[in-house]
């Protein structure tokens, strides 16, 4: 029974450092690399192996241990449009692994908001792997300090529901790529549209909307046989009411003439 526990812990900690290490081929398509990080163990073993050959010199703490498990929830809880479609080949598979997590905005926050940076976590990671290896083989093909092989000997309830998590999400990561392969918005577009989507409630809370809201009608010209042929005729201006006290007109000019003769 030990001996299947330390199986299944070497089988995670390789799936972690597999998804961290190779994560610039988690956007391939579907027949590369399975379309998500937790089977790139497998299905590319060349670079996860080339990294567990590295030696690494970090001791496992209650401490770390705790911090790492928080950023591979952070890490798991992401999309696959999160990551990065392509990733650089060769050299330094550590180095390589750090520069694709920093370069990532949404996955560089998902770590360091656990409080490690991202070369902790990565090397945190390796180490994981090379002790839970070390534990199942009884031999260790790097140099491994003991205390992280008991550390993961005694830490291996927390590591398999860790494992747990990473297979469930796994599973969404070969989902959300192939709707991603067929056009499905980005993750930045999808946050945006999910942004616009919410709506404040009364009690405080966001209602998110399902379906956009509906556009006023827009108006439609008329048929020409209703337009009218011509405009309608204006009413007459109404005149002045005549004045109580007319105006005197003017006397003709020969009528004053004959007065004055």
């Amino acid at each position: 029974m030990a001996q299947l526990h330390l199986t299944r812990i070497r089988r995670h900690a390789g799936i972690a450092l597999a998804f961290a290490t190779l994560l610039g081929a988690c956007g391939r398509d579907s027949g590369d690399a399975g379309g998500n990080g937790a089977s790139l163990l497998t299905n590319a073993p060349a670079d996860a192996q080339l990294a567990l050959a590295v030696p690494v010199d970090y001791r496992l703490t209650e401490e770390r241990f705790a911090r790492w498990e928080v950023a591979q929830r952070n890490l798991d809880r992401l999309p696959a449009s999160s990551f990065p479609k392509t990733g650089a080949r060769g050299g330094d598979v550590i180095e390589n692994a750090v520069a694709r997590l920093e370069s990532n905005a949404r996955a560089r926050r998902a770590v360091e908001s656990a409080g490690l940076s991202v070369r902790d976590f990565v090397l945190q990671t390796l180490a994981l792997a090379q002790a839970a290896g070390a534990a199942e083989s009884g031999r260790a093909t790097v140099t491994i300090p003991p205390e992280n092989i008991v550390f993961v000997a005694d830490h291996r309830a927390r590591i398999l529901r860790a494992q747990a998590r990473s297979e469930a999400r796994s599973k969404s990561y070969v989902e959300e790529s192939v709707e991603m392969s067929a056009g499905s918005p980005s993750g930045e577009e999808a946050d945006a549209r999910a942004a616009a989507e919410q709506r404040p409630r009364d009690d405080g809370s966001i209602e998110i909307s399902k379906d956009p809201p509906a556009l006023p009608p827009i108006p439609r010209e008329l048929p020409r046989n209703q337009i009218p042929a011509t405009p309608p005729v204006l009413p007459p201006i109404p005149s002045a009411p005549p004045t109580s006290n007319p105006i005197p007109t003017t006397p003709p000019v020969r009528d004053s003439i004959r007065g004055l003769r």
